[in-house]
């Protein structure tokens, strides 16, 4: 059982040492443990070794913003004890990649943007599919749509800094 663990724990190290290298296609599966916000979540590959993933092509709004709360829930039900597919697109640190998950054949990055519940992040990520999954949701005023003018995580995070600043 702890060779098998073992095993486990080091074919994950090769596939993350292979992502770092920049070659494209590698992925894990795992069981989905927890959705830290609407864009983070953890995967457990065993049941020593939890990894964090940075949803990659998409930014929710954080929990204290409108419909962060409801981004967060939507994920936790996406992949709460269940059986995940992560294909990542870069490492970021020893136990954290950005990467795009998958249940079944659902990608979560673009359930989130239809629901209106994440804006696509032209600024890391050139996925055409996300970009129309985005102006099909202002459209339909889904999630966030919904409001006049929803105030993107990435302009809500800057405001916060400036204002924690003795």
């Amino acid at each position: 059982m702890k060779e098998n663990l073992k095993l486990k724990n080091i074919v994950f190290i090769v596939v993350l040492v292979i992502a770092a290298a920049g070659l494209s296609g590698a992925a894990f599966t795992g069981w989905g443990y927890k959705a830290l916000d609407g864009d983070s979540i953890t995967v457990a590959i065993s049941t020593e070794k939890i990894i964090s993933i940075e949803l990659d092509g998409i930014d929710c709004p954080e929990p204290e913003q409108d419909f962060g709360k409801e981004a967060q829930d939507f994920t936790k039900n996406f992949i709460y004890k269940k059986k995940v597919k992560v294909e990542i697109i870069a490492y970021e640190a020893k136990d954290r990649v950005i990467g795009r998950v998958f249940l079944e054949d659902k990608d979560l990055s673009l359930a989130l943007i239809e629901a209106g519940l994440a804006w696509y992040d032209k600024k890391n990520s050139s996925d055409k599919k996300l970009a129309k999954a985005q102006k099909k949701a202002k459209k339909a005023k889904k999630g966030l749509w919904s409001t006049d003018k929803p105030t993107p995580p990435w302009i809500f995070r800057a405001s916060h800094k400036k204002s924690e600043k003795p």
